[in-house]
C-alpha cells in the first residue's frame, strides 16, 4: 500500500472544485462542475509537480506472516533509501521523470502484520525482528506495543503519516467523523 501525506496548504483543504492550479506547462487545470467528470488525476499531477518536495511517500507492506516476510521489507527499504547513482555500474535509480523519493519531504517503508503463529518466538533478538528493527517507517502489529518488537498499528498514523500537518491525525479524523457517526456512518455502529 502506498500512502501519501500532503502539505498543510489550502489547496489540500478546500472543496476540490475551488482549487486553482496550473499544470507543468502553465495551463490552468479546469476543476469546475461543468465537466462530465472531475479531473482528479490532472489536479493531483499538478499539485504533486508543484509540491513534490513537501509531500510524504509512505510504503506500507501488510503481511500476516512475519517470519517468512521480514527480509523483503528490509531490502526494499534499503533500495528506496539508496542515493540515485547513474555513474554506478548498475545505473540504479528510484524514480521517474526527474522525480525521486529522495526529493520528497518524507520517504518511509513500514511493515504491518497481525501476526499469525506463535508470538512467543518474537523477541527483540530474533532474526525477523532484527531485520525489521531499522525500517524507516517502523514496524506495527495488531497488538499492544511491545518495546523492541513492534508498535501498535494505531500508533502508525501519528508516527509515520503525520508529516503533512502539525495536528494529530487521530484528532483530525475525530473532528471530521464524530458529527457523522450517528448519521452517515451509523451502519458501523460506532459509539457516538
Amino acid at each position: 500500500m502506498v500512502a501519501r501525506s500532503f502539505p498543510n496548504l489550502s489547496e489540500y483543504q478546500i472543496d476540490k472544485e475551488e482549487i486553482c492550479i496550473n499544470d507543468t506547462h502553465g495551463k490552468r487545470v479546469l476543476t469546475t462542475s461543468q465537466q462530465e467528470k472531475y479531473p482528479l488525476m490532472s489536479v493531483m499531477n499538478a499539485l504533486v509537480a508543484r509540491d513534490f518536495g513537501e509531500i510524504g511517500v509512505h510504503i506500507i507492506q501488510c503481511k500476516t506472516n512475519w517470519k517468512d516476510n521480514a527480509q523483503a521489507p528490509m531490502l526494499w527499504d534499503a533500495v528506496y533509501h539508496m542515493k540515485n547513482n547513474t555513474d554506478s555500474p548498475l545505473n540504479l535509480t528510484v524514480g521517474k521523470n526527474n522525480y525521486s523519493v529522495q526529493h520528497a519531504k518524507a520517504n518511509t517503508y513500514s511493515f504491518v502484520t497481525v501476526p499469525t503463529g506463535n508470538m512467543n518466538d518474537l523477541k527483540p533478538t530474533s532474526a525477523p525482528v532484527v531485520r525489521l528493527s531499522h525500517l524507516s517507517g517502523g514496524v506495527y502489529w495488531g497488538h499492544k506495543s511491545q518495546e523492541g518488537i513492534a508498535s501498535s498499528i494505531k500508533e502508525m498514523l501519528d508516527s509515520t503519516l503525520s508529516d503533512g500537518s502539525d495536528r494529530s491525525t487521530i484528532d483530525t479524523m475525530d473532528e471530521i467523523l464524530q458529527p457523522s457517526l450517528s448519521t452517515t456512518y451509523k451502519y458501523f455502529q460506532f459509539p457516538a
